[in-house]
């Protein structure tokens, strides 16, 4: 089973765009999560579809979520300075949907 629950808040505002091959609209947001052995956890999140477009609107910094999502990992391959192969794995958290605890709206210089 791949599932995820964060209840955090959101760090900076929610960056949505376009794609312009699919047309399907994405988002990235940082959610700050309190954890038990560090005091605070920095969580990337990719949000999609309705769940982005909603989310750049209602959320602002400082807002608080819940989340729920599944991980999907992918291995990238690049070169380094030297010119040399290498590969490293990318573990990313995939929202399947947000409820909306406490908002904050974007203020009118937050969106990027």
């Amino acid at each position: 089973m791949n599932r995820v629950q964060l209840i955090g808040d959101i760090v900076w505002p929610v960056e949505v765009w376009t794609d312009s091959a699919t047309g399907r609209t994405f988002g990235k947001a940082m959610l700050a999560v309190s954890a038990d052995t560090d005091p605070l956890v920095f969580v990337p999140l990719i949000l999609r579809d309705s769940e982005a477009t909603d989310a750049g609107m209602y959320l602002g910094e400082g807002s608080r979520v819940k989340v729920n999502a599944h991980l999907h990992s992918a291995l990238v391959t690049y070169y380094d300075a030297s010119h040399n192969r290498r590969a490293r794995r990318v573990l990313s958290v995939i929202v399947d949907s947000v409820t909306y605890l406490a908002l904050r709206a974007p203020q009118s210089g937050d969106r990027p």
